[in-house]
């Protein structure tokens, strides 16, 4: 989702950029981050020789916010002395922070911000005003203005219910994208790295391959606790949240090491695909992305196909194109009963008439 935007930005100008929009949506500005997150795996060949990889991935989070939100984080910030342009200090804020309401009014707050650091570092009241054009065009690139068809708004029940109840903050949608790889040369492994999948499989592997001393769940935990705090996500219990993306982490992970599927392999995919909640939740949705992306490359390779009817997959067959789930290999004649489909469609009238 949204390919566009991140295509569009300077990742190396900014640790973060900030996302603004032309226009508003029924009354709440469009608000968005783009935060860099990086990473170091290390895996082994089929010959058991170790490799190792840097991977960036760009994750985005989009939101709508109102005129109360904007109240409410300022008075925060003043409750707290927290202001991360003032006084020369830079406060992380966590992602989904939407402060500022347009790119100006972020502009304007960096060169606040750099004013105050050159009075603080000059100890006097004689200090260089003035800010040249190239530094309030590097501030500018540090956010990013898009239409509001750009942001790909979905409407649904979750978005509808949420505006009418008048939440100061909602959130829209989240995503991964591969930014940068730092690899030996290892063609294949970059494929793999190439996919967001790789995010679970390796920061959520399996218990048994995990170091004592390991925290694999503390960026997802942390995701979640940010957007418990700040968003409703109430629909998605949090052990819920890290059973699903435990149970993607150990399908890839799999799939990555022994480059192949089984029968057990492919139960465990269809259970998890069975199980998967309303898409129209934000963050059930973004951690089902991560799934589909396992989907789709395990597609690609031919591994596996999905049958029309019932949404199961089952093993790709090399000799043929396979469309349904058939009564020998996976026990149950879907191609049949999508045929007595069709006929009953077509012929329903006469049917029903008897």
């Amino acid at each position: 989702m949204r390919k566009e935007i991140i295509n569009r930005i300077k990742c190396d100008e900014s640790d973060r950029i900030e996302i603004f929009c032309n226009r508003q949506y029924k009354g709440y500005y469009v608000r968005g981050n783009i935060d860099s997150v990086q990473d170091s795996v290390s895996f082994y060949d089929e010959k058991s020789k170790e490799y190792f990889a840097s991977v960036n991935y760009l994750f985005l989070i989009m939101g709508l916010v109102n005129d109360q939100y904007q109240k409410r984080i300022k008075k925060w910030r003043r409750s707290t002395r927290s202001l991360p342009r003032e006084h020369g200090i830079e406060i992380w804020d966590p992602p989904g922070t939407f402060e500022w309401k347009t790119q100006k009014e972020y502009v304007d707050e960096r060169k606040r911000w750099l004013l105050a650091l050159r009075r603080e570092e000059s100890n006097s009241h004689a200090y260089n005003r003035h800010i040249p054009e190239w530094q309030e065009e590097a501030f500018r690139n540090e956010s990013l203005v898009i239409d509001l068809d750009e942001a790909g708004i979905t409407e649904n029940r979750y978005l509808e219910e949420s505006i009418r109840a008048k939440k100061d903050i909602i959130l829209l949608d989240m995503d991964f994208f591969v930014d940068e790889i730092e690899l030996k040369p290892n063609q294949r492994m970059r494929d793999h790295l190439n996919r967001i999948y790789t995010i679970p499989a390796f920061w959520l592997r399996p218990r048994s391959l995990r170091l004592a001393t390991e925290d694999p769940y503390r960026w997802f935990n942390d995701l979640y606790d940010i957007l418990y705090e700040n968003f409703d996500c109430l629909y998605l219990e949090k052990k819920k949240y890290s059973r699903i993306l435990e149970s993607i982490g150990d399908l890839s992970y799999e799939w990555i090491q022994r480059k192949t599927i089984s029968n057990r392999y492919l139960k465990r995919l269809n259970q998890l695909n069975k199980g998967i909640g309303d898409r129209t939740y934000p963050l059930t949705n973004f951690c089902y992305k991560l799934f589909d992306d396992l989907i789709d490359d395990l597609t690609t390779q031919k591994q596996i196909g999905k049958c029309q009817l019932c949404g199961d997959f089952f093993k790709h067959l090399r000799v043929r194109e396979k469309k349904f789930c058939s009564l020998k290999s996976e026990g149950k004649n879907c191609g049949k009963s999508a045929r007595n489909k069709r006929y009953y469609e077509k012929h329903k009238d006469e049917i029903l008439q008897k």
